[in-house]
């Protein structure tokens, strides 16, 4: 879990550039195992190969985990079989899906859900804050 955390966490790295990773190295633990070379002939920019090389996001990733937890919350990656299939199969799908609440009810009924980027502008933040208060 803490490896696709730390993947989802290395600038540089996006749904599609994490599906070419995961594609090529079988998983999210062997992506950070991986050489030099074989990243490089991904065509990573290189301040990205490096951050999976010094593993960079490691610690931040056990620490993204443990505050998770503490909030209720869970973490569904893409290859659990909690994660759910309908979101699986947009064009990108995110690596990883933080959760919290009754979010096992939805994999088996119509539902809503507000998926974006952590690091939101303030009207984005705003502008999804109101739109989960006028769904729920």
């Amino acid at each position: 879990m803490q490896s696709w955390i730390a993947l989802n966490m290395t600038p540089g790295i996006g749904p599609r550039a994490a599906t070419k990773l995961l594609e090529r190295f079988g998983s999210a633990d062997a992506v950070f195992q991986a050489r030099r070379t074989e990243l490089e002939s991904l065509r990573l920019k290189p301040e990205t190969v490096e951050s999976i090389l010094k593993r960079e996001f490691e610690e931040k990733a056990i620490q993204e985990l443990e505050n998770v937890k503490a909030l209720g919350g869970d973490v569904l990656i893409l290859d659990d079989g909690s994660y759910p299939a309908m979101l699986r199969e947009i064009a990108d799908p995110p690596i990883t899906l933080y959760v919290k609440g009754e979010w096992q009810a939805c994999l088996d009924q119509p539902c809503v859900a507000v998926i974006g980027s952590r690091m939101c502008s303030t009207y984005g933040e705003n502008a999804s804050e109101m739109l989960a208060r006028d769904l729920a």
